[in-house]
């Protein structure tokens, strides 16, 4: 018995590999959801709740050959599992809304009606978020759900797997909000000042002294100070994606360009940090730490650049912008 449940196990785990690397079928009837066709999250969910981005999926058996069955959608950002008729919080084992089946009195797991899989997920599923199943009806599964896969329509590459290489927009607001807005020419904390416009935008070094362009003395606009921040960004974004040599995921990506945006791109600025060195090396954990250590201008400890290290050390570590 321990053998061929064994012998099942690495089995299963060779088909899912084989799934993985696309080699496996999916039946008509478990074609795979686009993106557009998953719906918004419904009106009593939190408004975090995004469209879905990966599938869940389990290996079954569809008249002799191997398949690839679709479970659920769920999204990397967002703990909420899309089930086609309602969504579900694995958090909880929960789903949000009530199943519309009333249940069965002689099967009392039914009359739990926000229950997912009869309370028992490790031999049930419920793929339509309205019954859940041992088996499917067309499919015979193998064993129960031997082995789930997570794949991403990005192949396997998306929000919360390492691979980003450019800045998200959701990091450009975030640089935008802890910069501020001027639309008028002001000298910056650094000593010596240097003539500063927009968000954060560098007019040249030194103070503000008359020389600067006819544009910036008259002032400019949100929308011209976004251009040239995007511009400012892609600089820092391509220092920190040469430099860095282990993977990022988006939020840790969005944080480097925030903080090497911040403290320059030079040797006297991340590239010469012991923030980088650290992180090359495999150390994610110090990263917030060794921001901590940006704190200082002109040789004081400035609260503004004390929240901002915070806030990207945040961001770094638990993706909050």
């Amino acid at each position: 018995m321990l053998a061929r449940t064994r012998l099942t196990q690495i089995v299963a785990q060779v088909l899912v590999l084989a799934l993985v690397l696309g080699l496996l079928p999916a039946p008509a009837q478990a074609a795979l959801p686009s993106p557009s066709s998953v719906p918004a999250a419904p009106p009593d969910l939190p408004s975090s709740a995004s469209v879905p981005a990966v599938l869940l999926v389990a290996v079954a058996i569809a008249d002799g050959a191997p398949c690839a069955v679709v479970i659920a959608v769920a999204t990397p950002s967002d703990p909420i599992n899309y089930h086609r008729a309602r969504w579900l919080d694995p958090r909880v084992g929960r789903f949000t809304r009530m199943d519309p089946f009333a249940g069965d009195e002689e099967d009392p797991r039914t009359l739990h009606r926000y229950l997912y899989g009869g309370n028992d997920p490790a031999n049930m599923v419920d793929p339509s978020g309205e019954d859940f199943l041992g088996t499917f009806t067309s499919l015979a599964v193998f064993t129960t759900i031997a082995t789930i896969a997570v794949l991403s329509y990005q192949s396997v590459v998306g929000q919360g797997v390492r691979g980003a290489k450019h800045i998200s927009d959701n990091g450009i607001r975030f640089i935008a909000r802890h910069e501020g807005f001027r639309s008028r020419l002001y000298n910056d904390a650094a000593t010596p000042p240097n003539a500063t416009i927009g968000y954060g935008h560098l007019v040249h070094y030194g103070p503000i002294n008359g020389t600067e362009a006819a544009e910036f003395r008259a002032g400019i606009s949100r929308a011209r100070a976004e251009h040239l921040l995007r511009g400012d960004a892609a600089d820092a974004e391509e220092i920190v994606a040469e430099f860095v040599t282990v993977p990022l995921k988006q939020n840790e990506f969005d944080a480097l360009v925030s903080f090497t945006f911040n403290i320059g791109t030079g040797l006297n600025g991340f590239r010469g940090s012991t923030l980088l060195r650290r992180l090359n090396n495999g150390d994610y954990v110090s990263v917030p730490g060794e921001m901590m250590r940006w704190v200082f201008a002109g040789g004081r400890q400035l609260p503004g650049l004390v929240n901002r290290r915070r806030d990207e050390g945040q961001l770094f570590s638990r993706g909050i912008y």
